[in-house]
């Protein structure tokens, strides 16, 4: 049978290890040979980059691509489980309203807070999504995965104009600028009235697990958001440590999340297909591309 080492990474590289009849480092997509071995059950992935969990043992050696570091494989009997950290929530907090911003980006957020048994709702409001075909795509792989969870969603005001608005003089603004600022502020200032109505004390966002994005760009936000009523706090948790970023992409393939290629906005849009042509490619073509399913799979 298939050994399983998903679970585990090159902590230098957030590279998980995927769950396949190879050793594949999903995230280079290098594939490397394992043997077969009497009796096996489960695998051990042990690497100078990586995150101990539990006893590790030498016996098959191979290299990381990534980094060239050899890392070793032990055949093992018991069972294999991933290993979280208990999370707490802020200041003797109760209640938190999770902002989500898609699916990808929350899915490991989810599994998170849901391991650490936190009392969570998921929030989705993100007026600034264009055009309204993306929109619905994004919000429906979410609801999609906090039913899976049996989570509270709430579906929030799609209030486009409001966000046009706002955004005026900041149409050629570049990413992580004040367009962006305005953008979170307003998502963050939604959320926050939505939980100081409904009994929620802190508040948070899924916006923040992304490398793509300014975390203390969001974090300033979302305090600022928060600050306007009593009661409320913004968490500031960092999403991305300890193998958070790597396990957001390895939950996308598995649960074959939509796979959005621009950040969102018109504006997003507009310079994503520009680059594009600039570098011949195609512009993007929504509702085309899902994690784990390549374009030989879904043309069958």
């Amino acid at each position: 049978m298939p050994l399983d080492i998903s679970g585990f990474l090159c902590h230098r590289h957030n590279l998980f290890v995927g769950k396949e009849n190879n050793f594949q480092l999903c995230a280079i997509g290098a594939t490397l040979e394992y043997a077969k071995r009497p009796r096996q059950e489960e695998a051990l992935f042990a690497h100078p980059c990586a995150m101990k969990y539990g006893q590790i043992k030498i016996a098959l050696h191979r290299i990381c691509r990534k980094c060239g570091h050899q890392f070793k494989i032990k055949i093992v009997s018991g069972k294999m489980s991933f290993s979280r950290e208990k999370l707490e929530l802020p200041g003797n907090g109760k209640k938190l309203l999770l902002h989500s911003c898609c699916a990808p980006c929350s899915g490991e957020v989810m599994e998170a807070i849901i391991a650490s048994g936190i009392d969570f709702t998921i929030y989705f409001y993100n007026p600034n999504i264009h055009p309204k075909k993306e929109y619905e795509l994004r919000k429906e792989e979410n609801i999609r995965f906090a039913e899976k969870h049996k989570i509270p969603f709430v579906d929030a005001d799609y209030d486009v104009d409001n966000w046009f608005e706002r955004a005026k003089g900041m149409e050629w603004e570049p990413e992580r600028g004040i367009r962006c600022t305005m953008c979170f502020d307003m998502r963050f200032e939604r959320t926050a009235l939505y939980a100081f109505e409904n009994g929620f004390d802190v508040i948070s966002s899924s916006l923040g697990i992304s490398r793509w994005k300014n975390m203390e760009q969001i974090n300033d936000c979302g305090i600022r958001a928060a600050g306007h009523y009593e009661g409320i706090t913004y968490w500031t948790y960092n999403w991305r440590k300890k193998g958070g970023a790597a396990r957001m992409l390895e939950i996308s393939k598995l649960e074959q999340f939509y796979m959005q290629e621009y950040c969102g906005c018109a504006y997003s849009l507009r310079d994503t297909n520009k680059w594009r042509m600039e570098k011949g490619r195609d512009k993007i073509k929504l509702g085309e591309k899902f994690y784990g399913i390549s374009s030989e799979e879904k043309s069958e």
